[in-house]
């Protein structure tokens, strides 16, 4: 059916609407403008999953995390594999210290950058990855994970502290269960 002239295809000015949203609440949150972000996400349509995971970052902000992951998580859900939401979902469940759920997040974010060969923020990954071990006590894949981060990295010097402390807390846990042995023989 031929369209009457005239005709405004008015679904189109809603997309370019949205994108041009989008765009603007991206740029405001990298220009730490909280604000006007706010203000750019209620013009979004909630059901596009960028728009999800940036109100995510905002709500995450204002440290409201359990709305922050709630928003991660449908932004992962419906979302595509070009954008890896998993580390934002992770840092937020850090700042609740679920740490098994951050783990899990860290691990689908690791494993989204080496399938992409995406390795931008992976040594952040990495360490962020190495830091909720060791919360969890689990100092050898802690150290695994920190050991993995590269050497130019602006994290390397802190992952090198972190190891450094995990090694100590293991000398002082060996050198303590060798008093106890010493003191049941005797």
């Amino acid at each position: 059916m031929a369209r009457p002239a005239g005709f405004i295809n008015f679904s189109l000015f809603d997309e370019i609407n949205q994108k041009a949203n989008l765009d603007l609440v991206k740029l405001k949150i990298e220009q730490n403008n909280w604000q006007e972000a706010i203000q750019y996400c209620a013009n979004l349509d909630m059901d596009d999953y960028l728009a999800q995971y940036y109100t995510g970052i905002i709500e995450a902000k204002r440290q409201n995390y359990s709305r922050a992951i709630e928003l991660f998580i449908k932004a992962i859900k419906s979302g595509s594999n070009e954008y890896d939401f998993y580390l934002d979902l992770a840092k937020a469940y850090i700042d609740q210290a679920a740490f098994t759920e951050a783990l899990g997040a860290l691990k689908e974010s690791i494993k989204y950058s080496l399938l992409k060969n995406d390795k931008t923020r992976l040594d952040e990954k990495y360490f962020l990855s190495g830091w909720v071990l060791i919360k969890r006590k689990e100092f050898s894949q802690a150290m695994l994970n920190l050991s993995s981060i590269n050497e130019h990295s602006k994290l390397y010097q802190n992952a090198q502290i972190l190891i450094q402390l995990i090694m100590e807390k293991r000398e002082e846990y060996n050198r303590g269960n060798d008093e106890d042995r010493k003191s049941t023989r005797l």
